[in-house]
C-alpha cells in the first residue's frame, strides 16, 4: 500500500461525502464534518468485518482518518463555494478522486533507503569441543523435566 493511497483515500471519501452530502443546500459546518468522518468509519467499519484488517490497524489508523476525511470535507466545502459551473464541478470531483492513482506512481521515483548491518552472536560454553561436539552431532531427546509451558 503507497502514501498516496494511505493518506489520499481517507481525504477523498471525506471529499466525497460533502461533496455529493447536505452540505450544498445548508451550509451548516457540521454538514462538512460528520459526513466526512461517518463516511470514513463506514468504510473502516467494512473493513473489519470483511476481515481486510485487523482490530489493531483500525484503532491505530481512526485518528489519521478522522482527521484527513474531515480535511477532504473541508475542501470539498471550499472548493463548492469557489466553483459554480456544473462542468467545473464535475473536472473537480474526477480530478480529487484520481489524486491518489496520479501520486502513487510518483513514489516509485525516491530511492528506497537500505541497511545491511552485521549483529555477531558469540555464547561461550565452558565444556570440552569434544563435549559439545557430541551434543551437536546427535541431539538426545528433550525431556519432560526440560519442558516449560509456554
Amino acid at each position: 500500500m503507497s502514501c498516496a493511497f494511505i493518506f489520499g483515500v481517507p481525504f477523498c471519501i471525506g471529499f466525497i461525502a460533502v461533496w455529493l452530502g447536505p452540505y450544498r443546500q445548508s451550509n451548516m459546518v457540521r454538514d462538512i464534518f460528520i459526513p466526512a468522518w461517518l463516511a470514513s468509519l463506514s468504510c473502516l467499519v467494512v473493513a473489519l468485518v470483511l476481515v481486510l484488517e485487523g482490530l489493531i490497524c483500525v484503532i491505530i489508523w481512526l485518528p489519521m482518518v478522522i482527521i484527513l476525511s474531515g480535511l477532504g470535507g473541508l475542501f470539498a466545502a471550499l472548493l463548492l463555494k469557489v466553483v459554480t459551473a456544473r462542468r467545473d464541478r464535475n473536472r473537480c470531483v474526477a480530478l480529487v478522486v484520481l489524486l491518489p492513482f496520479c501520486i502513487a506512481p510518483l513514489e516509485k521515483l525516491r530511492p528506497y533507503s537500505s541497511e545491511v548491518k552485521t549483529v555477531p552472536t558469540e555464547i561461550k560454553i565452558h565444556a570440552e569441543p569434544e563435549t559439545v561436539w557430541q551434543q551437536i552431532r546427535s541431539v538426545p531427546s528433550i525431556q519432560v523435566t526440560e519442558q516449560s509451558p509456554s
